[in-house]
């Protein structure tokens, strides 16, 4: 088991590395923030539409978009492209003194501010929409708590 001190260490040895790729390949970073931008951008739009007004097709196609964001958003942590070759970044990473486990733990990490971000965007959204609408209500605060959790656990399964 390791002590705290050393997973520390390692935690920041992987952010570092992250801060590294992220200059080195700055092109792929902004090809993924692209995407991720517009599926939060459709999927903060349907967003918009009261639950209330219960169109259940709208409210999956939201949770899909924005599901699609967080993996866009950790899509360049996950892989590393070099010469034409994507390799992932468990295989790369597997000579460096890290483990498995705190690659993902970092991973989650970055998960976790951005889903809480994209939550909070997506409460004001959903409010927003509703108030508009004159239906405002429990569900209104309900779904997009619902949303941010669906997103959350999707993205946990995509750092595996």
């Amino acid at each position: 088991m390791k002590e705290n001190g050393q997973e520390k260490s390692e935690i920041e040895q992987i952010k570092s590395f992250d801060r590294m790729r992220k200059k080195l390949d700055d092109y792929q970073f902004l090809m993924y923030s692209i995407g991720k931008f517009l599926f939060l951008f459709w999927g903060c739009a349907l967003m918009m539409l009261p639950v209330s007004d219960g169109d259940f097709t709208i409210f999956g196609v939201s949770i899909w978009l924005l599901s699609m964001s967080a993996i866009f958003h950790l899509s360049p942590y996950q892989v590393v492209k070099e010469k034409e070759k994507t390799i992932g970044i468990y295989e790369k990473c597997k000579w460096l003194p890290v483990s498995r486990k705190d690659i993902r733990k970092v991973r989650r990490e970055y998960l976790f501010h951005f889903s809480v971000k994209m939550g909070i965007v997506v409460l004001l959204c959903q409010l927003f929409g509703a108030a508009l609408a004159g239906k405002v209500g429990f569900l209104n605060v309900a779904y997009p708590v619902l949303v941010w959790l669906f997103v959350l656990g999707i993205g946990n399964l995509y750092t595996r």
